[in-house]
């Protein structure tokens, strides 16, 4: 019989005694679930007639008070009492669990209620004169309500006992409901054990003997009998398989010994190739343990090979660990990628590529590390001569505004001046009024010389005076201001900008190099931060207003707007100037490149304004038409400083 028969047989099985095991125990607890009903409405049936009892005793107190006493005005509030317990024993005889002869019980006890509201009624109603009439009342009184408290004794005995007879029978349901779950628990438990023993038989033991010829040594002969006979179809068939298989293991093996000499033999040409290679190259293991390096390992890492082997290559190359100090697989893949080795290297500058190698079935990562610290020390050189030269161009900036700024700075300060003059003229006759105005035997001196010096126009005049001195003086600190935000060094970290303010304060340093010949028109509309290092943005936008003011001649105009595109700042400078030849167009961001006479202009200006926008993450487009002036339109991303940290760690991250 195949193993699906068996498996199907012990499912069906299963299936059939879970059926019987669920219905025997769903039956009985159905019946336990019924008993146990009955035994808790037979409960508050108990506490029902209870009460019924403590409300009769009041009711039968009541009737005591007005027989003995002749209290006529008890009678309503007895039959208020009477009208309770018919409703309370209206309710007890509509209960299920109340029997035939108890009903019948309940039905006297109402009945007696009624006769003694009748009695109860014409009792009070009779005149106290007829005592006879009295005396037969009570009598009659006393009988009913015996009679009523025999019934409800009966009644309540009934009642007890019913319940008495629910609880015994709760408890023995109980008992027979745990004996089977006991004894089906038993019957299943012995199922299980039979069909385990089966299915070990024809399946499991089998194959255990299967397992155990196979794990034996070999003997002199080779021959082993692997065959079964009582077993699952499929474990027979498996048998004769293997015992088949067997015979050609010998062939097998003399090939797979010749294809070990051979990949010996491989492995040591491998060897000397990797040694003979200019470059670092480490073999590791999905868990970053080094397996295997060359000699330049050994050279780059200052390390012999037999130390090198075993150790993780994160402890050499920390950017190939996670954050949880794992092997970092996917960044080991990575392609020309530049990284630092461990902190005690004197050289620390590599770069690493990785390719994904698989060796006898297992997975692995070849690594190659190339020493870059002669290229870093030129970066670093060519960085720092950048540096210099974007310092150059903005000294030459300040040198060539400079005349225009002075120019600025002395008109408001020769008006100043002017004011200051005007006040110290107006300071004396004041002081003199005042000197007459305190003595008091010389006040009509006082208001001839107010009138004579025209006092009221001078207190009128001194307020606009220091309003346009104060003017003059903001002018000249914002000058100076925005003068030493673009000479200032910027900061290491980039900051928030206010594109738009920038565009002012350029505006601002560069005003007398435009107000004579160049008519600005503004459209600035962005009203957004980008992240970015405001002196060097400012550098370019001063630059583009120069080279805006020298490709007009002589009178022209520049348009300056801004706006939000997306995720982009669109600057544009605009100008009607004498245009740009399209054969310079494609040279005029190139170093040195210039257009201008010798003498007149360095060729970096506008080589330095595109790697200060690409330094932001921007680019910068122009067109020009000559004769008709030029386009330059700037796109700069809107990250502000926290979106661009947090993009940063994310790049790190990953």
């Amino acid at each position: 019989m195949k193993i699906s028969h068996y498996n199907q047989l012990l499912a069906i099985l299963t299936l059939l005694s879970g059926v019987v095991i669920f219905a025997s125990l769903w039956h009985q607890y159905q019946k336990v679930e019924q008993v146990s009903r009955g035994h808790y409405e037979s409960r508050l049936l108990v506490q029902t007639v209870d009460h019924v009892f403590t409300m009769s005793q009041l009711w039968l107190t009541s009737q005591d008070l007005l027989f003995s006493g002749r209290q006529t005005y008890l009678a309503k509030g007895i039959h208020q009492q009477s009208e309770q317990l018919k409703k309370t024993l209206v309710s007890i005889k509509n209960n299920k669990v109340i029997n035939t002869k108890g009903s019948n019980l309940l039905e006297r006890l109402i009945a007696t209620i009624e006769q003694n509201n009748d009695v109860v009624y014409s009792f009070s109603k009779a005149a106290p004169q007829q005592a006879d009439n009295w005396q037969i009342t009570i009598i009659e009184s006393d009988q009913l309500t015996s009679r009523f408290v025999r019934d409800l004794e009966q009644l309540s005995q009934q009642v007890i006992n019913d319940n008495e007879e629910k609880a015994r029978q709760l408890a023995e349901v109980n008992n027979n409901f745990f004996k089977l779950c006991w004894v089906v628990i038993t019957l299943y438990l012995l199922f299980v054990v039979f069909m385990v023993s089966c299915f070990s038989k024809y399946i499991v033991k089998p194959i255990e003997k299967i397992t155990k010829l196979a794990q034996q040594e070999e003997n002199e002969s080779g021959d082993v009998e692997f065959r079964q006979v009582k077993a699952a179809t499929e474990i027979i068939s498996l048998s004769s398989a293997i015992q088949q298989f067997t015979q050609h293991i010998t062939i097998e093996r003399n090939i797979a010994q010749q294809e070990r000499l051979n990949v010996i033999k491989a492995n040591d040409k491998a060897k000397v190739i990797m040694d003979t290679i200019p470059c670092s190259i480490i073999l590791v293991d999905e868990l970053g343990l080094i397996k295997e390096c060359n000699i330049e390992t050994e050279q780059l890492l200052l390390t012999e090979r037999t130390t090198i082997i075993g150790k993780k290559v994160s402890d050499y190359v920390p950017a190939l660990a996670t954050l949880d100090g794992d092997f970092d697989s996917l960044g080991a893949l990575k392609n020309m990628e530049e990284s630092l080795l461990a902190p005690s290297f004197v050289n620390p500058h590599i770069e690493f590529s990785g390719r994904e190698i698989e060796i006898k079935g297992e997975v692995n990562y070849l690594i190659t590390l190339i020493d870059i610290n002669e290229r870093k020390h030129s970066q670093k050189a060519l960085s720092s001569l950048n540096e210099q030269l974007v310092h150059a161009e903005k000294l030459a900036s300040i040198g060539q505004l400079s005349a225009g700024i002075a120019h600025e700075i002395n008109n408001p300060v020769g008006y100043i001046r002017s004011n200051l003059d005007v006040l110290d003229d107006y300071f004396k006759p004041l002081a003199h009024y005042i000197e007459l105005a305190k003595q008091a035997d010389k006040q009509s001196a006082a208001s001839a010389y107010y009138k004579e010096e025209d006092l009221d126009f001078i207190l009128e005049d001194i307020e606009p005076l220091i309003s346009s001195t104060l003017e003059g003086a903001a002018r000249v600190s914002k000058i100076i201001k925005d003068l030493g935000s673009y000479a200032h060094v910027d900061e290491k970290l980039p900051e928030d900008i206010l594109i738009d303010e920038l565009i002012e304060k350029s505006l601002t340093l560069v005003a007398n190099e435009l107000k004579y010949k160049v008519e600005i028109t503004k459209n600035l509309e962005a009203n957004v931060n980008v992240a970015g290092f405001p002196q060097k943005l400012l550098q370019v936008f001063i630059n583009m207003l120069v080279n805006a003011s020298h490709a007009i001649e002589s009178k022209g105009s520049i348009c300056i707007s801004s706006q939000l595109e997306q995720e982009q700042v669109r600057i544009r400078f605009e100008d009607n100037g004498s245009g740009i030849a399209k054969d310079d167009l494609k040279n005029i961001f190139d170093p040195f490149f210039t257009t201008k006479p010798v003498g007149k202009g360095t060729g970096l200006g506008l080589h330095i304004v595109r790697s200060i926008i690409e330094e932001h993450g921007g680019h910068i487009d122009v067109s020009s038409i000559v004769g008709k002036g030029s386009i330059f339109t700037i796109y700069l991303p809107t990250q502000t400083t926290n979106q661009r940290n947090e993009t940063h760690f994310e790049q790190v991250i990953s």
